[in-house]
């Protein structure tokens, strides 16, 4: 029987799927979009056949080739298709320029470069044209599937796009084509329970840690101020975001323009909270008070370790010293903290380990936004930790262990051993610290402990009436509910 992968446009919305099958599949029954057709009828919808196939397995075959294309894509650029349970899949959007790893099967892995008319199938649809509304970008989008191997059925290896310009990053993510009604009401720890949002203000990390691979590359590309506010007045306005999370891997990269951009926040009297992630080499007690003024609430610092042998050992070009300064300054303002910290790399030891216990112990003074606990390094591929762990011969094939073993770790998985303890001594050592450490905060800051103990601990209790108004209400009790009963539903559905 003949078969097509195909796409289908929703006359009403916009918004449009890709799937495969017969003309009696997909029109006929409406077994892929059944529930899209019975709410809107058959006739608000519009089929275009993309590629036609002899049978239906070919079809699937390349509807497969498809998903891998743009599911699997990591790095700087993220298609996600799902069938929202509407049958079919949609792509939503959010891309920069780079390279990236894909797993085409378990035998292989390919280091595959984005191509212009794979980039041109899957451009924002918040700008002017949708690409694929053209005869001539749907066939360069199909030819571009065939682009990752040879003739001979090999992986090709190509070289890095250049990273996109500070001119030419997109201003804004399509967040009318998500679901993000439901998005905004996520609640991370640390939320003053309000309807929440991530928004890049920069892209890149100019330092040098020997276990990051910058995702966004190494040059700082931020964006006008103008053009940051106008996002947050936006997300205020459409969406009733209240706290804003700035994603930068190190926020905005200068001190100028972390400055700038808080000035500009207070003239505007936007009355956000807002969240970042930074360097400590960036921050000082002078610009925390412009922060704390334009509604910073917390930051997270990548300090990693309390031992200047391991900061020296992964390259984090600060000290001890600094980090307790720049800490201390935070914690005056009146800025929640958060810490990143990891252990694992091949100066590690169980003094190292103790360092770091005890400087944090020194510390827990300080009402940290999270318990701070160290976890396990993980070698990524690009790295120079990565190298380093093949060098010693601790990742046999590299291949192998990008393809399997990274897929099944999570962020801070105990990955390989590179110190010189036993595995048994390091995973139980760091276990044991975390848990001294846990135990003397808990022990300095008894309240916390007693919000921990119905999940109010999540929220930040003193700001719930701050900036307050009666659109706030519903998000509140949104937030309550989910921490001191839908998370563990959740968790016990788990």
């Amino acid at each position: 029987m003949e078969s097509y992968f195909y796409k289908t446009t929703n006359k009403i919305n916009g918004k449009y799927y890709y799937g495969s099958g017969s003309k009696e599949n997909y029109i006929g029954s409406g077994k892929l979009l059944k529930k899209p057709i019975d709410k809107y009828g058959l006739d608000n919808f519009k089929f275009e056949i993309l590629k036609s196939f002899n049978d239906r397995k070919s079809a699937f075959m390349f509807e497969e080739r498809f998903l891998k294309i743009f599911n699997l894509a990591d790095d700087n650029m993220s298609y996600n298709l799902s069938n929202n349970g509407n049958g079919g899949n949609r792509i939503d959007y959010d891309a920069e320029d780079g390279d990236y790893y894909r797993n085409i099967s378990k035998e292989n892995i390919t280091r595959w470069n984005k191509s212009d008319e794979c980039r041109e199938l899957a451009s924002n649809r918040m700008f002017e044209n949708n690409p694929m509304s053209n005869d001539d970008a749907k066939k360069k989008a199909v030819d571009a599937l065939n682009k990752y191997r040879d003739e001979n059925g090999a992986p090709i290896s190509s070289p890095s796009r250049p990273k996109l310009s500070a001119e030419k990053v997109p201003r804004l993510p399509d967040r009318e084509s998500w679901d993000f009604d439901l998005i905004r009401k996520a609640y991370p720890v640390g939320s003053p329970g309000r309807y929440s949002a991530v928004v890049f203000a920069s892209r890149g990390c100019p330092f040098t840690c020997t276990f990051c691979k910058p995702l966004t590359g190494k040059e700082i590309r931020t964006r006008e101020i103008e053009s940051i506010i106008n996002e947050i007045k936006y997300l205020k306005e459409r969406w009733n975001v209240q706290y804003v999370r700035f994603f930068d891997e190190v926020f905005i990269g200068s001190k100028f323009r972390i400055r700038a951009l808080c000035e500009a926040m207070i003239e505007e009297n936007l009355n956000v909270f807002w969240w970042c992630q930074t360097q400590v080499r960036l921050i000082d007690e002078d610009l925390l008070k412009v922060m704390k003024k334009a509604g910073c609430i917390e930051i997270a610092y990548g300090v990693e370790s309390g031992s200047d042998v391991m900061l020296e050992d992964m390259k984090k070009e600060i000290n001890v010293d600094i980090i307790r300064d720049v800490l201390e300054a935070t914690d005056r303002a009146n800025i929640r903290i958060s810490l990143n910290l990891l252990a694992g790399t091949p100066a590690e030891t169980v003094d190292t380990l103790r360092e770091t216990r005890d400087f944090l112990i020194a510390l827990n003074y300080i009402n940290w936004a999270n318990v701070p606990a160290i976890e396990f390094v993980v070698p990524l591929p690009g790295t120079e930790l990565f190298d380093t762990a093949v060098a010693k011969g601790l990742i046999d094939d590299p291949e192998t262990f990008v393809v399997e073993a990274l897929a099944k770790m999570e962020k801070y998985s105990k990955s390989i051993n590179m110190t010189q303890m036993s595995s048994e001594e390091f995973i139980s050592t760091v276990k044991r610290f975390n848990q001294e450490i846990s135990r003397d905060f808990y022990t300095k800051h008894p309240f916390r402990l007693f919000l921990s103990l119905f999940g109010a601990e999540h929220l930040r209790l003193d700001l719930i009436f701050c900036h307050f108004s009666l659109k706030q209400i519903v998000p509140l009790f949104d937030a309550l509910f989910w921490v001191t009963i839908g998370k563990h539903m959740h968790h016990f559905s788990k």
